[in-house]
């Protein structure tokens, strides 16, 4: 129920209160590895793209197994490529 009513702030487009309410259910149960993928959806939506690839990562951390792992992974390796072009101009 958490997961879905969270997920739908951030299908509602408000992408800062997801991104408040992710890092508060991140704070409450910083084991559950959920809301750092979800945070990190968000954190890419808004363009904070290291933020992203922190929570991403956190999620593979506490979920190494995860059913969309190749998925989340793929997101890391463009969101790294895309903040190092950034970093070359």
């Amino acid at each position: 129920m958490l997961r879905t009513s969270l997920r739908g702030t951030l299908w509602k487009g408000d992408v800062d209160a997801a991104i408040d309410r992710f890092q508060d259910a991140t704070t409450a149960k910083p084991g559950y590895a959920v809301p750092f993928r979800y945070l990190g959806e968000a954190q890419e939506k808004k363009g904070l793209k290291k933020q992203a690839i922190a929570s991403y990562s956190r999620y593979l951390e506490l979920y190494p197994h995860a059913e969309d792992g190749d998925k989340i992974r793929k997101k890391i390796d463009k969101l790294r490529k895309e903040t190092e072009k950034k970093k070359k101009y």
